[in-house]
């Protein structure tokens, strides 16, 4: 039993979404059957083969395989295990700022964090200020900070795959801007992209996920930075450097492409399998209708059509190749695929399809302003953090927040240090999630008004001090005019 990413007699090893191909080494075998941790896998092979696609990490452990060998003379053999492991490419690199104050001042020492939410061993960080790299660590420590520092930070995770670590991965974390301004007290560290939405898009043309190879696939990258810049990835390897912003497809496999200022895309999955489920690869909102459809390699006619969710038969109104799901609701979403007979040669053979994620999407709806403290009458000299959410919306939401209609900041929250009269007014929050692949469904919700009053500490005092300075010179007055009476009486 030979595996097809195989690093060693008796192991294999792929990367996590890859596609590993299990065959036997002789082509003499019949009636084959798979064993997974000693588990038979029934109809999953195709002959001497038998393929994982597309790789998890539930796929790892002793493979061993049992059939008919004809030499002389026929005899049932049972070969020897073979151990699969599936790593895991690294994906959602955060930067944690410490401390997690967004205000800072200059001379403040910060400490920046830098983490994965997943990713095989060993993760390498590097950081990079304003573009440029700075250092290799997963901490970045600013000490005393200057105006130097201003700018925008992000860190870049790596781990390299494979037996000669020919494969690398790499997570590009979303942007940290720093402002540090001399002298002043409001110095404030706001974080860009807190749900870290990718802003480079993968766009595919016919627009179907996962594609197929014999639909003359378009794959089109957008993003910032120069459309020359563009670097593409296949499987996880990087295939092709500076190379042009879209291109025709001629191989399967898994692809993404980077633009340096504005990171990854997300992956998007190029199939020749002889049994396809497609979506569309266009946002699903509810109350949509979407169709899901079953396709046979080179558009084969496929008969006998069953649609799974999550491993649950659906019933399709309609007999044939599609599933119309309408009006679409949250519980729509989940893991599907299809089942069918397909014709080959002179022959029919039952098929299955490799799952695809049907997602659907909420609008951002009720957008709401907490403020910290609850009153809506504050003082000069005090801090105020006023915090948006939203009731409902599927992420990635962002915030942009207005000061009497005006755009002041974005992001969740916003920080006013040391307000002071100009502070006064209305702010709002606009809620906002771009879904589709290239972002052109735009779902808003405004916030209500939030009126915001400063009083200056120093108006009722002086108002004090010149009630109390009227009086005392009142008081003086008529001590004056009756010592001056007194006098004329006695001289008198």
């Amino acid at each position: 039993l030979a595996g097809a990413a195989g690093a060693g007699t008796g192991t294999a090893a792929g990367e996590h979404g890859d596609t590993a191909l299990l065959q036997l080494a002789e082509q003499v075998l019949t009636s084959v059957h798979f064993y997974h941790e000693e588990k038979h896998l029934r109809g999953a092979n195709d002959g001497t083969e038998l393929s994982l696609s597309p790789l998890q990490l539930h796929h790892r452990g002793r493979y061993r395989c049992r059939g008919w060998l004809t030499t002389e003379v026929q005899q049932w053999r049972e070969l020897e295990l073979v151990t699969v492991t599936v790593h895991m490419p690294v994906a959602n690199a955060t930067i944690t700022p410490s401390p997690p104050a967004q205000q800072v001042h200059t001379g403040d020492p910060v400490t920046l964090h830098c983490s994965v939410q997943m990713g095989s061993t060993s993760v390498n960080f590097t950081w990079l200020h304003d573009g440029q790299e700075v250092v290799q660590s997963p901490v970045l420590e600013l000490g005393d900070i200057s105006v130097g520092h201003s700018g925008t930070y992000q860190c870049v995770a790596t781990n390299q795959l494979g037996q000669d670590g020919h494969c690398m991965f790499r997570a590009l974390s979303p942007d940290l801007a720093l402002e540090v301004t001399p002298g002043s007290p409001q110095v404030t560290a706001q974080t860009i992209g807190l749900t870290g939405a990718q802003t480079t898009q993968l766009l595919v043309e016919p627009p179907w996920r996962p594609a197929v190879l014999w639909d003359r696939v378009t794959l089109t990258c957008q993003g910032s930075g120069t459309a020359s810049a563009t670097t593409w990835y296949i499987n996880g390897r990087e295939c092709w450097k500076e190379g042009p912003n879209n291109f025709a497809v001629n191989r399967s496999g898994t692809y993404q492409c980077d633009r340096p200022g504005s990171g990854f895309s997300p992956p998007m999955r190029v199939l020749n399998d002889r049994l396809v489920l497609q979506v569309p690869a266009w946002p699903l909102l509810e109350g949509d209708t979407v169709t899901l459809r079953c396709r046979g390699r080179h558009n084969t006619s496929v008969t006998g059509v069953q649609f799974y969710h999550e491993n649950e038969e659906v019933w399709s109104p309609l007999p044939g190749t599609e599933l119309s799901l309408s009006p679409l609701q949250l519980n729509h979403s989940g893991q599907y695929r299809c089942r069918g007979w397909l014709k080959t040669g002179e022959s029919w053979q039952w098929q299955q399809s490799a799952p695809v994620n049907v997602t659907v999407h909420v609008p951002v709806a009720n957008a709401t302003i907490t403020p910290s403290p609850p009153a809506h009458q504050v003082h000069t000299g005090d801090n105020v953090t006023l915090h948006c959410s939203v009731q409902v919306g599927s992420a990635p939401v962002t915030f942009t927040w207005l000061h009497n209609g005006r755009e002041v900041a974005r992001g969740p929250v916003l920080e006013l240090v040391d307000v002071d009269v100009g502070h006064s007014g209305t702010y709002q929050c606009v809620a906002t999630n771009q879904l589709g692949q290239d972002g052109h469904r735009v779902l808003q919700a405004l916030s209500p008004e939030l009126p915001l009053e400063v009083t200056s500490w120093g108006h009722g005092g002086t108002v004090a001090a010149g009630v109390v300075g009227s009086l005392l010179f009142l008081v003086l007055l008529m001590g004056i005019i009756m010592a001056f009476h007194w006098w004329h009486r006695m001289g008198g």
